[in-house]
């Protein structure tokens, strides 16, 4: 804690000037951490320095000036004891050269010193104001450095307080924001048609946040997004890259040129221009497969499997399938991949409806059943003296030749 600062006799003679109607300038205030011994009318400096920060003056009344500066710890390298503090005024004989300032006044704490940590242990932000004695308060002033100059929290508020304290401001965003409307080539060239005129400005009929209906186009540039429900496109939506966590509800048509992944549910009335042949589901895999073979139900294990066919196989599942239109099962994908890649290495996509291209070996007329062959994964169309069961039949060749070699044709699954 501070006593009121002592007059120096320097600081003394200043006074005597500035009663004779001399100015005074106040230039700073500096803090110190060293102890003193003798009388504080001779010293001219601090002990030991430790900041000097810009002071300001402000008029009280006719003998009287606070004299206030601002103080943070942010360029301190190393905490102090704040014991000294001293207020410095411009020499009138060198009122330029701040080396030969003269202390005014000053004052210790001594041992009630209050400790000013470093920047790395805390931030400490101060201001300090001082009530000074002089002769002739309309005739002093202060000498500021603007770099260390701090607003008051009341400086602040007076400031937001005053209507006019932000107009200038104000109209430079203004004038930069319409400057950059009419340059702007970026994403956003046109809304519902209109361009900014010269001015910069542009007539925005703004949707809410929820509800209410678009009529109009929208266009991203960029490339990334493309969302159209004008005349131009028949009134559907076309969306390109489009993601969403919410929904996405449309009363026309929807399109899509890429993938359409969801983790919920995907409802609709009809399914449409599905341009591959076959229902497939994911069965786990008991061997390797090539789309093609005939699958059937591994007896011969207890756990569930599947495996290519043969004529010893008494239950035939499928078709391993490479065109489906529908593939179910499996176990959802984790990295990112889709479900087939995510899923290829344990199971098969069977063919579990629809029409197939199946291995076969034999002449094969259309309408012929197609049973398993001595070949696994290989059918045939059963000779006269063979009968199947119902369980070893895949279903029925749209499709004929009288080749005997190994190939693919299209199978109907499950006739």
């Amino acid at each position: 804690m501070f006593n009121a600062p002592v007059f120096t006799t320097a600081g003394k003679a200043l006074l005597t000037r500035n009663i004779a109607g001399e100015q005074i300038e106040f230039t700073t205030i500096q803090m110190g951490s060293g102890y003193i011994s003798g009388s504080i009318d001779a010293m001219t400096a601090l002990v030991k320095v430790e900041a000097t920060v810009s002071a300001s003056a402000k008029n009280e009344d006719g003998q009287y000036v606070s004299v206030s500066a601002a103080f943070t710890n942010q360029d301190l390298e190393n905490g102090f004891y704040w014991r000294e503090i001293g207020v410095f005024a411009a020499n009138p004989s060198f009122p330029d050269d701040r080396s030969k300032d003269i202390l005014y006044c000053y004052q210790n704490a001594y041992d009630t010193a209050e400790f000013i940590p470093p920047p790395s242990a805390a931030t400490i932000e101060k201001g300090i104001s001082i009530p000074i004695i002089v002769g002739d308060a309309s005739k002093v002033s202060a000498i500021l450095d603007k770099t260390l100059i701090f607003a008051t929290q009341k400086d602040l508020e007076d400031h937001n307080k005053n209507p006019n304290a932000h107009g200038p401001f104000y109209e430079k965003i203004q004038n930069w924001v319409k400057e950059q409307l009419k340059n702007f080539t970026g994403m956003v060239k046109t809304i519902n048609g209109d361009k900014p005129d010269e001015s910069g400005n542009i007539d925005l009929n703004f949707m809410p946040k929820s509800g209410g209906t678009f009529t109009g186009r929208i266009n991203f540039f960029s490339g990334t997004y493309f969302i159209d429900s004008s005349s131009q496109n028949g009134g559907n939506a076309a969306l390109r890259n489009l993601t969403t966590t919410g929904t996405i509800s449309s009363t026309g048509n929807i399109h899509s040129g890429g993938n359409i992944d969801a983790t919920g549910y995907v409802t609709g009335a009809k399914t449409y221009h599905g341009v591959y042949n076959d229902y497939a589901e994911l069965f786990p895999r008991g061997e390797e497969t090539r789309p093609g073979d005939i699958i059937a139900l591994d007896l011969d294990s207890q756990k569930e499997r599947y495996v290519k066919a043969t004529r010893a196989s008494r239950r035939v599942v499928g078709v391993h399938s490479d065109e489906f239109a529908t593939l179910i099962g499996g176990k959802t994908p984790t990295d990112g991949s889709d479900l087939l890649t995510a899923n290829e290495k344990d199971f098969i996509p069977v063919s579990l409806a629809g029409r197939v291209r199946t291995w076969v070996i034999g002449p094969v007329h259309t309408g012929d059943l197609i049973i398993p062959s001595t070949t696994p994964g290989v059918g045939c169309a059963p000779q006269a003296c063979i009968s199947p069961t119902q369980t070893q039949v895949v279903g029925y060749a749209v499709e004929g030749d009288d080749r005997t070699d190994l190939r693919r044709i299209r199978v109907r699954i499950g006739g």
